[in-house]
């Protein structure tokens, strides 16, 4: 005992004054301790329900309360969400998140969009004030019909009850913490005190910058998916025929995520976090957009002469001219009595030329040796009337229509295959949140091979991650069963699964991704719900397929 005075009782009541301010300093400061930690502990919390936990746990703590539940505001302000509801002594432990609470959320306006503000909950997301009472029974505020209802129905006595708002930054409030009945040391119903509101309103504080963050995460991550998903659509738009392309893509590797997370076989030990397939997912929507700057006659070209106006109709034009002049030629020759056969000869000869030329426009099939030699005769047809030449095929006219296989020059390759780069270079310019780092690099690369042959890159498989390879299977898997494509016809599964299998023979695609892709269900529910059509297991050769690459 310290002498503080030399009166004995003035004494004692002085030292007893000390001591519980002492008690009490010190019981503050560990609750500025531990309130420091859990502030530490907030922000590094990541998932929603790590965060409704841990203010459900600490709100018990400090108050020893028998009950609680956190609300938050829904993202139309018009309702109050269940998130948590707790009591120890009914034994309950819901939560929205984890699956097992599913109650109605509260309406915070009537049918007129009038403040409803008869439950103790809704008065404080209204008001962003504190509400404790020592018996909720007796206060005549707030309708309390629900709660004597649940009580009645529980065998409990709801008491004491202190609500709390959880507020943002900008000092809004986005939930509401509400607890019950704190317990004193003899196993009581007490009341809240002036320090359980102070400690809980601090806590509830951190609480509320806490989960704002997390909902200005996923707000901006929301965003980030919508604006990635409106520049996929757009780009997939600029195309008049490869319509939901990007989108699709997007679809197919999440898919085949799924697919190799639950083989057990391939990859037995192979997860995915949700960052990761988020991550993926994203990647396999930005892959082209480098697609932005490749000029539509090139994406939408369905003919060799396609361009920005239609050159088959030119070349018809030509031959048409061709002809007439030839025919005003035969009559000019009849007048002075010349032979008129070889007119008619040259006029047939261009009828052929131009439904043969019609043909090799089209692109559709691989040109042979004959046709080559025989669009060459064409290229070298010359006819001449009054001292003028006049050719069918124009020197690009030819070099287009010499395309042995689809529709593209190899100037026009090039200029295809620049997306790649163009969508690394775009990608790679953006400052992506830390766990999408690697989008810039999956995207660009879905047109690498593993055997060093592909583009932009020219990346071996050393070089070409997981993820890249599952965009890249993704892309030519939707590519081959496209129906809409302009230059050709959507491959049947066995026709798909032949053309990937050779690609995983010649070390192009990865073997062990194909392999799980064949052995699930996957494939027949893709043509199924894209293509309408019903393919059975018995329809596939899995193991005529599998033998073109494991040899």
């Amino acid at each position: 005992m310290i002498n503080l005075s030399s009166n004995k009782k003035l004494n004692l009541m002085l030292n007893n004054v000390v001591k519980e301010i002492n008690t009490f300093s010190k019981r503050q400061f560990k609750h500025i301790d531990r309130l420091t930690e859990i502030g530490l502990s907030l922000s590094s919390k990541k998932e929603l329900d790590d965060i409704f936990d841990m203010i459900l746990q600490e709100s018990l703590f400090f108050t020893n309360a028998d009950g609680a539940t956190i609300y938050t505001l829904s993202e139309n302000k018009k309702y109050l969400n269940f998130e948590v509801v707790y009591n120890k002594t009914l034994e309950i432990n819901l939560s929205r998140l984890k699956g097992n609470l599913n109650w109605m959320p509260i309406p915070l306006f009537d049918e007129n969009s009038s403040p409803l503000m008869k439950t103790q909950a809704a008065y404080v997301a209204h008001t962003g004030e504190i509400k404790c009472y020592d018996d909720i029974y007796k206060q005549t505020q707030f309708v309390t019909t629900g709660t004597k209802r649940y009580d009645k129905k529980n065998n409990y006595r709801t008491k004491s009850v202190l609500a709390l708002p959880l507020k943002s930054h900008e000092n809004d409030v986005i939930g509401v913490i509400q607890l019950i009945n704190p317990i004193n040391e003899n196993g009581e119903i007490d009341v809240f005190s002036n320090e359980d509101i102070h400690v809980i309103n601090s806590l509830a504080s951190l609480a509320g910058i806490a989960l704002n963050n997390r909902q200005l995460i996923k707000g901006l991550e929301s965003l980030i998916l919508q604006f990635v998903s409106s520049i996929a659509q757009a780009i997939d738009r600029k195309s008049k025929y490869t319509g939901a392309h990007i989108q699709r893509v997007g679809v197919i590797s999440k898919e085949l995520v799924n697919v190799i997370q639950n083989d057990k076989k391939i990859f037995p030990n192979k997860t995915f976090s949700q960052d990761e397939i988020q991550e993926i997912r994203l990647a396999a929507l930005m892959h082209d957009f480098g697609k932005i700057i490749t000029p539509e006659f090139i994406m939408d070209k369905s003919t060799k002469l396609e361009a920005v106006i239609d050159g088959i109709s030119v070349v018809e034009e030509r031959c048409n001219l061709i002809i007439n002049i030839v025919k005003k030629d035969k009559e000019i020759a009849e007048l002075k009595n010349e032979p008129l056969k070889k007119f008619d000869k040259i006029v047939k000869e261009i009828e052929i030329f131009k439904v043969f030329i019609n043909i090799m426009n089209s692109g559709a099939e691989f040109m042979s040796d004959e046709f080559v030699q025989e669009l060459e005769e064409i290229y070298k047809f010359r006819y001449f009337s009054n001292d003028t030449e006049y050719r069918i095929l124009t020197d690009d006219e030819y070099e287009k229509l010499s395309v042995r296989k689809g529709t593209l020059t190899k100037d026009e390759i090039g200029k295809m295959q620049e997306h790649a780069q163009t969508s690394y270079n775009i990608l790679s310019s953006l400052t992506f949140p830390k766990k999408y780092k690697n989008i810039p690099i999956y995207a660009s690369l879905h047109h690498e091979k593993l055997n060093g042959k592909g583009y932009p890159f020219h990346y071996t498989a050393e070089q070409i991650p997981f993820p890249a390879r599952i965009i890249a299977i993704a892309d030519i898997f939707e590519a081959l069963t496209a129906t809409d494509r302009p230059y050709k016809k959507g491959k049947t599964i066995m026709e798909t699964l032949t053309i990937l299998a050779k690609m995983a023979s010649n070390n192009e695609i990865d073997s062990s991704i194909l392999d799980v892709l064949i052995d699930s269900n996957y494939i027949f529910e893709y043509f199924e719900k894209f293509f309408n059509v019903k393919y059975k297991k018995e329809d596939v050769d899995i193991d005529a397929i599998k033998n073109i690459y494991h040899k």
